[in-house]
């Protein structure tokens, strides 16, 4: 596997635990005692064997094939499982309110995690986006083996039905080309839900991961796949939309035009903004990441029935 899941997570991981380390270890302005709190209130997301061991398992099968989906399958049933413990864990930790005394006053006041200690809220964040994208990149992988057998199905059933067309005439040829085109939407649909919300998820998780560290490096890697994946998404929707041969079927129906959301969104994957220039200042990389931000959030709004399956 390319990019086993147990890699991934350790350095995400790994990362965030040095931010969870300094603040517990540092406490809020110099008091200690804080940092003792937040290290115990964070005992489960420090913790996660659980989740090791599930994409451990995820690894040890590979990338799923016809003939090991099942056991894929049931090594992604275990991972969901731990995956939802977890993100309760860390949904907990993100709503913690830690009682600080500020330097210039001796009352104590319940404070928000993120105004105590910023930078271990974010890596929290990042920690829930990077679990739910191996989910949906699983999911993904997944259905994408299984849907073999059914891809082989649709082939085989559009060579009978052109075996079956007789002639060469004009009548003839637009059979062939209907069934072809049947074929081609069949193809379309099989795949394109489940490969839509992994690409938002892999785009939330690499948002987070800029945010946390907005530098021009940190950008240029993260963006190099955060926003390619759903800008192609976006495009099949827009073609889907305009291909008379497709644009009056159910799903064309029920899916929004991307319109100029598409459009915007292209410099981010294939054009300037996907890497930056090494001249870029940290305000350029700012305004880069606000604006992905900004049009990621128009995007899931848009599209919030079909990544919530609601449309199918």
């Amino acid at each position: 596997m390319a990019n086993p899941y147990l890699t991934d997570w350790n350095t995400t991981f790994n990362k965030a635990n040095v931010a969870f380390a300094k603040d517990w270890n540092g406490g809020y302005n110099g008091d200690k005692a804080v940092g003792k709190i937040f290290k115990t209130e964070i005992a489960d997301v420090i913790t996660p064997s659980g989740v090791i061991g599930a994409l451990s398992a995820l690894d040890k099968v590979g990338e799923p094939k016809l003939a090991t989906a099942k056991a894929f399958k049931a090594a992604l049933d275990k991972f969901e499982s731990e995956k939802k413990k977890y993100v309760a864990a860390v949904s907990d930790a993100l709503a913690l309110k830690l009682t600080v005394k500020e330097k210039s006053s001796d009352i104590r006041m319940p404070t928000p995690l993120k105004d105590v200690f910023p930078d271990s809220h974010r890596q929290l964040k990042i920690l829930q986006t990077e679990v739910a994208a191996y989910s949906g990149r699983a999911a993904n992988a997944l259905k994408s083996a299984l849907d073999s057998a059914k891809q082989a199905k649709i082939e085989a059933e559009k060579n009978k039905a052109k075996d079956a067309v007789k002639g060469a005439d004009d009548a003839a040829n637009a059979k062939l080309k209907k069934i072809a085109d049947d074929a081609a939407l069949k193809t379309f649909q099989l795949k394109f839900l489940t490969g839509f919300k992994s690409a938002m998820l892999k785009g939330a998780a690499a948002i987070q991961k800029m945010k946390a560290t907005p530098d021009l490096a940190t950008y240029n890697k993260e963006m190099n796949d955060g926003g390619r994946d759903i800008s192609q998404n976006l495009l099949n929707i827009a073609k889907l939309k305009a291909d008379p041969k497709f644009k009056s079927s159910s799903l064309a129906k029920k899916l929004p035009d991307p319109g100029a959301l598409g459009q915007q969104l292209i410099p981010f994957a294939n054009g300037a903004k996907r890497a930056l220039a090494p001249t870029s200042t940290p305000q350029q990389v700012k305004a880069a990441l606000d604006e992905f931000s900004t049009l990621y959030k128009q995007i899931a709004a848009q599209y919030k029935d079909a990544l919530s399956g609601k449309i199918k």
